[in-house]
């Protein structure tokens, strides 16, 4: 289901990428997350129209899709690597720039991740942001 989900985001971009070439300039930024009071609306309009339980079979606990750039959490995946793959097929059409928070239960942990992801994203893009959260 991820990888359906990451062919599609990566058809829009790439989508989105060729038009803003075509339209001589810009750039292709993914934030970090929208302000809370945005997410939360998102969620609303979402569940008024979908409803709550429909919603709720779409969106797994804790779930930060309405908060969040599109790259998808480590935890969706079986392996670091496997989720770097799909990574460096996203960010390479990012060139304004992307931001992907590492969740560890230890900071050299995090810390360690954060590394090994870098590394393998600086050669298709270099603008990008990469934060640690630590905690249980």
């Amino acid at each position: 289901m991820i990888e359906e989900a990451i062919e599609i985001e990566l058809a829009i971009i790439k989508e989105v990428s060729k038009i803003i070439s075509q339209d001589g300039g810009g750039r292709i930024l993914l934030g970090g997350r929208c302000p809370k009071l945005a997410a939360k609306r998102f969620l609303q309009i979402d569940s008024y129209r979908y409803g709550e339980e429909n919603l709720k079979n779409v969106i797994k606990a804790g779930s930060r899709i309405y908060s969040v750039t599109p790259i998808p959490d480590l935890e969706d995946f079986k392996s670091i690597d496997s989720w770097i793959d799909s990574i460096k097929e996203i960010v390479r059409f990012l060139d304004g720039g992307f931001y992907i928070s590492l969740k560890a239960n230890r900071f050299s942990k995090g810390l360690s991740d954060a590394i090994h992801l870098a590394e393998n994203l600086n050669k298709l893009n270099r603008y990008g942001v990469i934060s640690i959260s630590v905690g249980g």
